[in-house]
């Protein structure tokens, strides 16, 4: 749960976390939209935030492929005059199809 106004920056780029899905590891050009310096805000009492992600269809049949979500920074938004600072809590990531 979020309290205040915190917007969050992020890159969808190119890339894997694991040498085991290296393999995978879709195009940035041809299979998705890469994003340099997104944001989005979540509100004050809002508790989560959607990143979109166009993921472009081309003729090639593929296994699935992962490319990176990666958040650079949050900014607090939120009057810093008063005593409710946003705070972030427990985490949940979940993934649309």
């Amino acid at each position: 749960m979020i309290s205040g106004t915190v917007r969050v920056y992020y890159n969808v780029k190119q890339g894997s976390i694991s040498p085991l899905t290296r393999e995978l590891e879709a195009a940035g050009s041809a299979d998705f939209t890469q994003i340099q310096g997104g944001y989005i805000t979540i509100q004050d009492g809002e508790n989560s935030g959607s990143i979109i992600v166009e993921i472009k269809d081309d003729e090639v049949a593929e296994v699935n492929e992962v490319f990176l979500v990666e958040i650079a920074r949050l900014e607090l938004m939120s009057d810093m005059t008063t005593n409710f600072l946003p705070v972030m809590g427990k985490t949940q990531t979940k993934m649309r199809e």
